[in-house]
């Protein structure tokens, strides 16, 4: 087993992480932090000792503090605010719903231990008693709902935050003002602080937000791994719920062009697109079509019935390609070019062709394999639509540089430099993989050496390709790709050790995926 990076490691690419964070990244972060085990009651603890601190610093003469909690960790973080300020005065705990209701272990054991302590009164289900509790606090903490709350609020949960607004009593919101979310559409109603504790980062709704108040940014020990290593939070960001209602064309398309029948079989040559499309699709696509030399299109459809050929007017790509191969990109979301291409320049020049037809379409790009070669054709910078994915000898064509596969502060500095230069996204496959788009950084990490076998590269292009067709960020689409690949082939390693084929990891695809699946009506 490979040793992982240490947090010491890690701490100098800091820099290169967000400085503010969407709510939905945010979330993201909190599901790392679970899967990497962090302790939620102590990030609670730190959480509300920030926000009791604030309180009894900046409001030392108000000694009647409401604090309004919900049932999730936001109203953990205020069970320990109230906890922690009961020593010198009077606090009222406002619980929006039942006891029995509270969500998490940790906000119940922390709810639980506040009903022995005589400076505090709690009163469950307090929505019809919120005008009266109102009146007779000097201050409100609002640690209703965090930074994850999303969909319709409970008109009951509304109210009270209408009453709360309709107050002249002083608002502390916990993280974010409740409510508040990146879709503002929803019509709920949203908390008015006065100030707003956020929590590890600024967060993009507190930046635009006339609800916040003065917001101030605490550390509470979040540990730069739950932001820098891609997890279950980048997999579920990148996840999209599929219409129950929908057909293959609701759900994603994407086109994958490769092949030249020079340098490779047609029984490799139909395996590879083959394994790239299928895994496209295991992603969550509805349609996807893979385009190969003449010769190799027979021996693909039979490989599977789930693929949808078309072919090559000869046995390489070549400018004749061009007419009927924009008309399939015009169709499609995301395009994956390259895999079995060859060096030769006709079919170098077509790539290019290609890539500068999709980048000035808009679509989402994946330069792939021996198009990486093709890209000293193009003079323009690629754009944010596109990622490049070179191994460490295709990156070589992009850079001087000989990377050490051990380095990764030089394959960091290599792959942000490239990524700058071309002003695209770029993964830098290894075992460690790096995600950059020139500014922000992800690390992808491998726990086995099961990858290290022909063919995984293309497994990536699919699952990239997939991953493309359904989100618009391919940022994050390096890092969900990066990470899913990783994570199967870990799973690889604990089903047949060192001796997985690509073909394998196709099939694991929904082992992981799975989980996030979410159908929607």
């Amino acid at each position: 087993m490979m040793r992982m990076r240490s947090l010491q490691d890690l701490k100098e690419f800091a820099q290169f992480t967000s400085k503010i964070l969407t709510t939905e990244q945010m979330h993201a972060v909190d599901v790392n932090l679970r899967e990497m085990g962090v302790s939620e009651a102590k990030l609670m603890e730190n959480a509300g000792k920030a926000v009791s601190d604030f309180v009894g610093k900046n409001f030392s003469h108000d000694k009647r503090i409401l604090v309004v909690c919900g049932l999730g960790n936001n109203g953990g973080d205020g069970f320990v605010a109230a906890r922690n300020l009961s020593l010198n005065r009077e606090i009222t705990i406002a619980l929006l719903g039942n006891k029995s209701e509270i969500k998490t272990p940790e906000s119940r054991n922390l709810f639980s231990s506040l009903l022995t302590i005589s400076n505090i009164a709690v009163v469950e289900n307090a929505f019809g008693m919120m005008r009266e509790l109102l009146k007779e606090s000097d201050v409100v903490i609002d640690a209703i709902f965090g930074v994850g709350f999303h969909g319709k609020m409970d008109e009951r949960v509304a109210e009270a935050i209408r009453q709360v607004n309709k107050s002249r009593t002083k608002v502390v919101a916990v993280d974010v003002p409740s409510g508040l979310s990146s879709s503002p559409e929803n019509g709920n109603e949203v908390i008015n602080a006065d100030h707003t504790i956020t929590f590890h980062k600024m967060k993009d709704v507190l930046v635009r937000s006339k609800n916040a108040g003065k917001v101030s940014v605490v550390d509470v020990g979040i540990p730069i791994e739950a932001e820098l290593i891609c997890g279950k939070g980048e997999l579920e960001l990148a996840a999209r719920p599929r219409n129950i209602y929908s057909g293959k064309h609701d759900n994603g398309r994407t086109i994958i062009i490769g092949g030249n029948d020079r340098f490779h079989g047609a029984p490799i040559l139909a395996s590879l697109s083959s394994r790239m499309t299928l895994a496209a699709l295991r992603v969550g696509l509805g349609y996807a079509v893979t385009c190969v030399p003449q010769s190799v299109a027979p021996i693909a459809k039979s490989i599977s019935p789930n693929l949808i050929v078309c072919k090559f007017a000869g046995e390489n790509l070549s400018m004749q390609d061009a007419k009927m191969l924009k008309a399939e990109i015009d169709k499609a979301q995301s395009v994956v070019i390259g895999p079995g291409l060859g060096k030769d320049e006709d079919s170098q020049k077509a790539a290019a062709e290609l890539i500068k037809y999709s980048v000035g379409k808009g679509k989402r790009i994946i330069v792939d394999a021996d198009s990486i070669f093709s890209l000293r054709f193009i003079k323009k910078k690629l754009g944010e639509k596109a990622i490049i994915t070179p191994n460490d000898k295709e990156f070589l064509s992009l850079s001087k540089t000989k990377l050490d596969a051990r380095d990764l502060r030089q394959r960091v500095k290599a792959a942000m430099q490239v990524a700058n230069k071309l002003g695209t996204n770029v993964i830098l496959k290894g075992h460690e993989s790096i995600i950059t788009d020139g500014t922000r950084l992800k690390i992808s990490q491998s726990k086995t050496a099961a990858l290290a076998t022909f063919g995984t590269g293309d497994i990536l292009g699919g699952i990239l390709g997939g991953y493309a067709a359904l989100n618009d960020d391919m940022f994050l689409v390096g890092a969900a790709g990066a990470c899913l690949l990783a994570r199967a082939g870990d799973e690889m390693y604990k089903q047949k050790g060192n001796h997985g084929i690509a073909s394998d990891l196709v099939e694991l695809i929904p082992t992981i995926l799975k989980e996030f699946d979410k159908n929607v009506d």
